[in-house]
């Protein structure tokens, strides 16, 4: 509501890391062909920091990093473990970030708690990590099944650090 008010009166500039954003802010009409706007190329990643690290191991790793909401691409994520799992092949899958109680589309603990479950050898739900990088640099494939966003950070220092990428054709995921 707020940003209606303050695009109405011509008082903001407003800031968007897509176009697809706009356009979505334009078909809801809260901004119009007055409205003042920027496009951003994203938050942008410290690559002194996040850079490729080689390691050598047995087993691959596949990591979904994002809150623990459905429209992050949780359950078709526990999906494709399934399909590997079946197929009795040596890679893992790893799910991080702390549970969103406040999304209405938050993924119930006791859920995330049954897919950990020692039946399920090759997933693990790792909670909420502080040092990202850690998780990237162990994991081989960086992956977003997301429904919608508004630019990803993690996919930014996926990249950084070399990890090749999997992610939902949808704005944000896109730039």
């Amino acid at each position: 509501q707020s940003i209606k008010i303050a695009v109405k009166f011509n008082h903001s500039i407003l800031i968007f890391q897509n176009r697809d954003s706009v356009k979505h802010f334009k078909h809801l009409n809260i901004m119009n062909n007055k409205t003042k706007y920027i496009i951003t190329k994203g938050s942008g990643v410290d690559l002194n920091f996040f850079k490729p690290k080689i390691k050598k191991k047995k087993s691959y790793n596949v990591l979904l990093a994002s809150r623990m909401v459905w429209e992050k691409g949780v359950k078709e994520f526990f999906e494709a473990y399934k399909i590997i799992n079946k197929k009795k092949l040596n890679i893992n899958f790893i799910l991080a970030g702390r549970v969103d109680k406040d999304s209405p589309s938050a993924i119930n603990l006791k859920h995330l708690k049954e897919m950990n479950s020692n039946k399920n050898k090759n997933f693990k739900w790792i909670g909420f990590q502080k040092n990202i990088k850690k998780i990237i640099n162990y994991s081989d494939l960086i992956v977003l099944p997301s429904y919608h966003e508004g630019a990803l950070k993690i996919l930014l220092e996926a990249a950084a650090c070399g990890k090749p990428i999997v992610a939902s054709n949808i704005n944000g995921c896109r730039e």
